[in-house]
């Protein structure tokens, strides 16, 4: 996926492998992870492109948490840059 706000671009990609499970538990994981990059993108102020790969421990994990992951995820990245 590719979000686009006036000069800043943000490429996220899901990635989701088959230890998950079923293409279902698969899915539900993409779409949490989604949903939760959404929520923790809107602190970010510069153009960023990621891959996110979850761990087993993401795996039925609430969207908060998963939220505040991707977003200290997002910090630490941005505050390399």
């Amino acid at each position: 996926m590719v979000w686009t706000e006036g000069n800043r671009e943000t490429a996220v990609s899901y990635l989701s492998p088959m230890w998950i499970g079923s293409a279902v538990s698969r899915n539900r994981m993409r779409r949490m992870l989604r949903e939760a990059f959404i929520k923790a993108d809107a602190q970010v102020g510069q153009s960023i492109h990621l891959a996110i790969l979850p761990r087993n421990t993401a795996v039925g994990a609430p969207l908060l948490e998963l939220s505040q992951d991707l977003r200290d995820l997002i910090s630490k990245v941005c505050s390399k840059k």
